[in-house]
């Protein structure tokens, strides 16, 4: 499936396996755990002997069904008899979307045969493989309980208890817990509201380790759980400038840590960049962090100030222990595309020249053909793509890199969709040169002697770095007073770092 040729295994290899599971299973006895769970879902050794796509072996671990469910027999045995009733044994079951792949029907007959030796005490049935990321990881394009179709048709025919993944945003729905680990006890101590929801983003990833990107204590809770927050016996003023993610975390943590901590926007409400993102086809959801936020802020207690814009006078007048700015950043449209830097597009200031932000939040005529430049490589460009696609136009996407949106996951669903929706050219590995009128000229990256390609284009889209606000944090600095700058304004990157950074230096303030 990732397209290397494996290793045939031999018999020995395979006991040598089957005999590792057993051993596992005793460390996990001996280690105080309750129970373990056999992976045979996604693609991994089990579901590969399982499948008779993958597994072309003619002896007694390939061939009929009996022969191709052995070793994952073999292994529940094994492990049933390393430790007998000592620990509850779960299987994980999924049915693939590949053609040719372990399907529903299959997997149903492995489940009845393990459960005919009384091998499992419980079966955990998800969906999906490599084959579609976007299936066996679902994000915000997927809706509540996607999994369920697949998932329920396989645990139908268990006897014994069944779990069933797909994307559950609630405690009815059933699955948030690593956006918040506590929404089991806070829903049952009446505080539902106050369970941080899951927006189904799928940026999982902070400096090589596990994280969240509404949860900076995911991964590392022995570190930075809230419930390890000390309450501060001296509480400071806390001046946030900024309603963005970064600035609505920072205000929120200082005020759990019992500090007076005044919240100013310069715009009528709360959320910064999130109320773009959140109008951008199938991304509803990304609002739903920016709504929690701004209900935790008004419940503990924070000061929140909207229309309200701060030079350095304004806040040196308003006066604060500790300033943090989280002003934010806003598009460029200056065309520079930093694998080319030294290119000055032409045409820049042309009226039909736009930004992401203004497409997702006008409704407007945009003309029969657009043509989408991204230098980013994030979601934001496939976004915009989809909004054109959605209302008629003829799209042409143009990045440098190698492929459309290579940053993010979502970007094969996507594509399922744009398929769908109209006409739709991903232009890989070539640079804006020229905006004209009525049309764009390209050129191939690291191919300055080829000659211009033209492309229709009614409207034109710059999604490059955006430029930071900085001025207010330049101008406050070195006047002495304790001062923090986070998210977009001190580097423009994603919601991850900017929950993160805001979480960060208001918990340090003591």
């Amino acid at each position: 499936m990732m397209g290397k040729v494996p290793l045939r295994m031999t018999d020995a290899m395979i006991w040598e396996v089957i005999e590792a599971y057993a051993q596992c299973a005793v460390r996990a006895r001996d280690g105080g755990l309750d129970g373990v769970e056999v992976h045979a879902a996604h693609g991994y050794l089990p579901q590969q002997f399982l499948s008779t796509t993958y597994n072309d072996r003619t002896d007694q671990w390939g061939g009929g069904f009996d022969n191709r469910v052995r070793f994952l027999s073999e292994v529940l045995r094994g492990i049933r008899a390393a430790v007998g009733r000592d620990l509850a044994i779960s299987v994980r079951l999924s049915a693939s979307d590949m053609p040719g792949g372990v399907g529903v029907e299959e997997n149903q007959r492995v489940l009845r045969a393990l459960e005919a030796e009384q091998l499992i005490d419980m079966v955990n049935v998800s969906r999906g493989d490599y084959y579609r990321m976007d299936t066996m990881v679902g994000a915000m394009q997927n809706p509540t309980g996607y999994e369920a179709p697949s998932s329920s048709a396989i645990a139908s025919v268990a006897t014994v208890p069944r779990l069933l993944a797909g994307r559950y945003r609630t405690l009815e729905d059933a699955d948030q817990l690593i956006a918040d680990p506590d929404l089991v006890r806070k829903t049952r101590e009446g505080r539902a509201l106050e369970v941080r929801p899951c927006i189904g983003c799928n940026q999982q990833r902070r400096g090589g380790r596990f994280g969240c990107a509404v949860n900076p204590s995911a991964g590392i809770e022995d570190q930075l759980s809230e419930e390890l927050i000390v309450p501060t016996k001296s509480a400071k003023k806390v001046l946030v400038i900024g309603g963005g993610p970064a600035g609505l975390e920072a205000a929120r943590i200082a005020a759990l840590k019992g500090h007076k901590v005044v919240l100013c926007e310069a715009s009528p409400s709360l959320g910064g960049m999130l109320n773009v993102a959140r109008r951008a086809p199938k991304s509803a959801n990304v609002g739903d962090i920016a709504t929690w936020l701004e209900q935790e802020v008004y419940r503990l207690g924070v000061e929140v100030r909207l229309n309200t814009y701060f030079e350095p006078a304004d806040v040196e007048a308003e006066g604060g222990d500790h300033v943090i700015v989280a002003t934010g950043s806003t598009p460029r449209l200056d065309g520079l595309q930093h694998t080319y830097p030294a290119l000055a597009v032409t045409g820049v200031d042309r009226p039909h020249v736009r930004s992401s932000v203004e497409v997702l939040t006008e409704s407007r005529n945009w003309g029969k053909s657009a043509v989408v430049l991204d230098t980013v490589g994030d979601y934001e460009g496939l976004a915009v793509a989809e909004q054109f696609l959605t209302d008629g136009l003829k799209v042409t996407y143009v990045t440098p890199a190698a492929s459309t949106a290579e940053k993010s996951e979502r970007q094969w669903p996507a594509y399922e969709r744009f398929l769908q929706l109209g006409e739709f050219e991903a232009v890989t590995r070539h640079h804006l040169v020229e905006i004209q009128a009525d049309q764009v000229l390209l050129r191939p990256h690291l191919g300055a002697e080829q000659p211009l390609r033209a492309v229709a284009a009614d409207t034109v889209v710059l999604i490059t770095p955006n430029q930071p606000l900085r001025e207010l944090y330049e101008g406050l600095a070195g006047n002495g007073a304790a001062l923090d700058l986070i998210g977009d304004a001190r580097q423009p990157r994603d919601l991850l770092s900017a929950i993160w950074e805001g979480h960060r230096v208001a918990r340090a303030i003591v």
